[in-house]
Parts: C-alpha cells; sequence; structure tokens
C-alpha cells in the first residue's frame, strides 16, 4: 500500500533550510501604530525574521483583533500615541479583561520621552516592556528575550 504525502503516518521530507526554519521558535505579533512609515518598515522587518505580523492602526482595533476567535498572537507591540485609544490604555485594558490574552507579553512604546518617567512606570508595574523612540535595536533586544522565554 502506497502512502500519500498528507498520510498521518508519513510525512514528505523536508530539506535542510526548511528543518533549520521549523526548528527556530517565531512568533505571531500583533503591531498597534497608526504611522504608516513606522509600522511598515517594522512589519518588514519582523517578517524576516519569519515572524508573522499584523497590523492596526489603534488601540480600539488592537482589542477588537486579540477578542477574533482563534486569535493566537504571542506578542503585542504598541504605540503610546495611537489615536482613539493609547497603547497604554490598550495594555490596562488586555490586562484587566479575565480574558485568554490577559497575559499576552506586550511592548508598550512611545517618543513622547518628557512625561518624567510616568508611562515607563505604569507600564511596567502592568508586566510589560516599555521602549523609548528611537529603538529599532532595544525593541528587537526585547523581542529576542521574548522568545527565550517562550523556549522554556
Amino acid at each position: 500500500m502506497e502512502t500519500s504525502p498528507s498520510s498521518p503516518t508519513q510525512s514528505p521530507p523536508q530539506s535542510v533550510p526548511e528543518r533549520e526554519q521549523n526548528e527556530k521558535f517565531k512568533l505571531n505579533i500583533l503591531v498597534a501604530d497608526d504611522e504608516r512609515g513606522f509600522h511598515d518598515p517594522l512589519k518588514m522587518v519582523l517578517e524576516n525574521e519569519g515572524h508573522k505580523v499584523t497590523v492596526v492602526e489603534n488601540g480600539d482595533l488592537l482589542i477588537k483583533e486579540l477578542e477574533k476567535p482563534g486569535a493566537n498572537f504571542n506578542l503585542v507591540i504598541a504605540d503610546n500615541g495611537m489615536p482613539e485609544k493609547k497603547g497604554i490604555d490598550a495594555l490596562r485594558e488586555i490586562r484587566s479583561s479575565g480574558k485568554l490574552f490577559n497575559d499576552i507579553p506586550v511592548v508598550v512604546f512611545t517618543g513622547d520621552n518628557n512625561d518624567d518617567g510616568k508611562i515607563q512606570k505604569d507600564v511596567e508595574a502592568l508586566g510589560a516592556v516599555y521602549v523609548a523612540k528611537p529603538f529599532f535595536a532595544n525593541l528587537f533586544k526585547a523581542v529576542e528575550k521574548i522568545m527565550e522565554e517562550k523556549k522554556k
């Protein structure tokens, strides 16, 4: 009896690059930012690292995306300066929701560094990571840290 590639008893052989890519842990990331000039390059860089990225343009849409049936994000990255709902407000809603996603890792970033550290303290008190703009290097360190924690 011949076994087809979709048979549960035998899977098709993978090439070495496919195997290596499957062995590396990748994230399903939800990015919330209202500036296309920022979120498009961020999405491109994260996808080049092999992550799946969904972009929404404000905090209200962030919450709606998390609440969709079957949503399975590993990480949220949110700008604090969005219209309709700031990143910190979306984070507060996530943490107080009592829903399955209330403990998802969150990174909140901002270009407004004139608040004497209040936003950073609030973000960290809610168990999230705060990153100030310009931040690409710091953001990728935060993503790597979350990936390492997910592997454990």
